[in-house]
């Protein structure tokens, strides 16, 4: 004789059972509490990561800003240097300014020119 078997399913068919897809699976105490350690560890660890990279992040910034305050003030300090020396009073110390020999009474070769006849030339036998 012939068995018919009736399964839940909508298929009718002698001697063959649905299978499920999924194997029952059972999660025990000790690995609940491992899993939940492990999250909680790799939370830690990911947030003390985030954090020390923040912090660092915020010590370079620090550094560079003090690297910035020094470099204006070396900047304001040649702009200083620089002014002094395009002043009219240093230059008129500077050790050119004062080998210079003054020019005594000028004598023009020509009135609508800068060419002047120096006193020394002219004792000399110079211009003409």
């Amino acid at each position: 004789m012939s068995q018919l078997l009736l399964t839940r399913s909508h298929t009718i068919a002698h001697g063959i059972h649905k299978r499920s897809f999924a194997p029952r699976f059972e999660v025990g105490s000790y690995f609940l509490m491992f899993s939940m350690i492990l999250v909680a560890g790799l939370m830690s660890f990911l947030y003390l990561m985030q954090f020390t990279d923040i912090h660092t992040k915020g010590y370079s910034l620090r550094r560079l800003e003090t690297e910035q305050y020094v470099l204006k003030n070396a900047q304001e300090s040649k702009y200083t240097n620089i002014s002094r020396v395009r002043s009219l009073s240093h230059i008129q110390e500077t050790d050119q300014v004062r080998r210079m020999i003054p020019a005594g009474n000028p004598i023009y070769l020509k009135p609508d020119t800068a060419l002047v006849l120096q006193g020394q030339a002219q004792n000399r036998g110079g211009f003409n």
